[in-house]
């Protein structure tokens, strides 16, 4: 079993065949053994069951890979032979079902959907979001806290975008970087009330690590956000000052806006492994195999809702930056994206199969949210527009039955 998740887990990256030539020998046979035992298992969890289904129903599919190829066949063959999986049990369903309640009450609680009514309310999106990446059961705090944290980014985003002026944003900004209670008073009721949920969750955060692991990661976090804020804030200049950067220039700023880093940085600290501290200082940098899950975020998001975003009041894309640059058509643009993403996938693709100092877990949580985040907006908006996608594939995950 724990093969043929490899074999789904690989399938579902969007794999080119030329990106792993290097790991091959003459025979081409990888040079390195699978990263996953080959032991047999009797039952499959929620978590395995639900991510074959997913990666089944939300993602291209391109295996050219001779040893991918053999891993699938050994995979189906043990399948035919003695591989008898289970149906989900009652007890995993409740799980999830307590799980997404448990982050509903806390919306709710927060009240922050009801105060701030301009804000997008994508609490189930949110959800299934973390639950893709985040599947396994053990995972269940890190889906929590990934969930809060992309409704956050969601409503600080919409603060910069759609409803604070100029001079608003930039107090904003100012106290998110000093990470200051006592910083907030000058700013405007909903900024205060947004400021100090997020100050109170991450804090939350930090606090878990520092009592489960003695590690105080509020330093780290403070910088993190404020990080994220200031170039939320350089993209609002751009806005107000009517200007199109270059798409390097764009792209240099907005995969930090898309708040990857930040949500996958978070969710780090949350995964309870034994490698908190020796790898703080590598998350701080932003490592690759961030960066690039990153891009592919920030590029695929940008050909769903390049439009609907600017109609909002949000800066142009990397499709606008690119056909301003260059003078090239909307779809000579939108192809050349689509080459960036393709190249940005065969960079991740090859940190998967290297040696990271970061942990196994973690580096291809990477590579879920990417993946999950290509299924999103392959056909559009799938996150915060088109939202009969995004209930069927919600159904998907956590209703239907998976076919055997």
């Amino acid at each position: 079993m724990e093969t043929m998740q490899h074999a789904v887990v690989r399938r579902s990256a969007n794999y080119q065949s030329n990106v792993f030539t290097i790991f091959m020998d003459e025979k081409g046979r990888s040079k390195h053994e699978p990263p996953y035992s080959t032991e047999k298992k009797g039952r499959t969890s929620i978590g395995h069951t639900r991510k074959i289904n997913i990666a089944a129903c939300s993602t291209r599919f391109n295996i050219n890979n001779t040893y991918m190829e053999t891993t699938m066949q050994q995979a189906e063959i043990r399948r035919s032979a003695n591989y008898q999986p289970s149906v989900c049990n009652h007890e995993s369903i409740h799980s999830l079902d307590s799980d997404y309640k448990q982050y509903l009450c806390w919306w709710n609680n927060l009240g922050l959907g009801k105060k701030l009514s301009f804000s997008r309310d994508l609490l189930a999106e949110s959800f299934m979001w973390a639950a893709e990446v985040f599947y396994q059961p053990q995972y269940a705090y890190t889906r929590f806290c990934v969930a809060q944290l992309i409704q956050f980014v969601t409503t600080i985003d919409d603060v910069y975008d759609v409803y604070g002026s100029r001079e608003e944003v930039e107090l904003f900004t100012d106290v998110i970087q000093r990470w200051d209670i006592n910083a907030m008073g000058h700013l405007p009721n909903f900024m205060e009330l947004c400021f100090l949920a997020l100050f109170n969750s991450v804090n939350d955060l930090g606090y878990n690590t520092l009592k489960e692991h003695g590690c105080n990661i509020i330093p780290f976090l403070k910088k993190l956000f404020g990080d994220l804020c200031k170039r939320y804030l350089k993209e609002s200049q751009w806005y107000y000052e009517g200007y199109t950067p270059t798409l390097a220039e764009y792209l240099s700023n907005a995969w930090v806006t898309i708040g990857v880093p930040a949500i996958l940085s978070c969710a780090y600290f949350s995964m309870k492994h034994e490698m908190m501290e020796s790898g703080l200082e590598i998350v701080n940098s932003y490592p690759d195999v961030i960066k690039w899950s990153s891009i592919i975020n920030r590029l695929c998001d940008d050909l769903g809702t390049a439009k609907d975003e600017m109609a909002r009041g949000d800066v142009p894309k990397s499709v606008q930056c690119y056909m301003h640059e260059t003078g090239v058509s909307g779809e000579a643009a939108r192809e050349h994206i689509k080459d960036l993403i393709q190249e940005a996938w065969k960079k991740l693709n090859k940190e998967l199969v290297c040696d990271s100092p970061l942990p196994r877990a973690f580096v291809e949580a990477t590579m879920h949210t990417a993946r999950t985040f290509h299924g999103f907006y392959q056909f559009g908006d799938g996150f915060a527009s088109n939202r009969d996608i995004t209930t069927a594939k919600f159904k998907k995950l956590l209703v239907e039955p998976l076919p055997i």
